[in-house]
């Protein structure tokens, strides 16, 4: 239940086999194993008309998987990817904040967990390539798709039922980082940004049966 995409990920690991050395190759391939955290950007929630403002963002550690192909031309390189990735953040706040009558301990929580399907295309640049030791930094853009079956939203200390937010599966990310090669293993360290909502609101169905909206930016 976001509204925002992510506007940070940090990829804190990634390691990569190639079927030989990339100096000695025009054309690499081999697959990835990532872990990152993502933190969710929220700029507007409001809950049956009650705006939200003391909420807390807690990140769980991400997952990828993914298959490369990288065009070497000197010191500079062209690398598309093909990802599978999971991650998942939850948003605290105060129920006083949008319920009257809570009491003043009592804490909702928004927990969602994402499948996502990914396709990062960058442009590299060596700094340092020779020997067994190589140095590049990377940037470029990323279409990502989510996948709603093996996606879910939980909520923790909420009076509706029926709580259904309204996803737009295609996002826009950007990307950048640094990369470390010694032989034919890859480690990266990159960050991401997001450029565009993915969360457009929620429905809900109060316990009397009425019906309202809430909004997540």
């Amino acid at each position: 239940m976001i509204q925002r995409r992510v506007l940070l990920t940090i990829l804190l690991l990634t390691m990569a086999y190639t079927a030989m050395a990339q100096k000695e190759k025009h054309f690499n391939y081999g697959l990835k194993a990532s872990f990152g955290s993502v933190r969710y950007d929220v700029e507007h929630l409001s809950i049956e008309g009650n705006l939200v403002s003391d909420y807390t963002t807690e990140c769980n550690v991400s997952t990828t998987f993914s298959a490369f192909g990288r065009l070497n031309m000197q010191r500079h390189y062209l690398q598309l990817d093909a990802a599978l990735n999971k991650h998942s953040s939850t948003v605290l706040f105060p129920t006083v904040e949008w319920m009257a009558g809570a009491r003043s301990g009592d804490v909702s929580s928004i927990t969602t967990q994402l499948t996502l399907v990914e396709m990062p295309f960058c442009y590299g640049y060596y700094l340092k390539n020779e020997g067994y030791y190589r140095l590049s930094f990377f940037t470029g853009p990323k279409v990502g798709l989510i996948l709603p079956e093996w996606s879910s939203h939980s909520f923790t200390n909420f009076t509706q039922i029926d709580i259904t937010e309204t996803i737009f599966p295609i996002y826009y990310n950007w990307m950048g980082g640094f990369r470390i090669s010694i032989k034919q293993f890859y480690f990266d360290l990159s960050a991401e940004i997001g450029l565009n909502n993915v969360s457009r609101g929620f429905t809900t169905q109060h316990l009397l049966g009425e019906r309202h909206t809430g909004d997540f930016v």
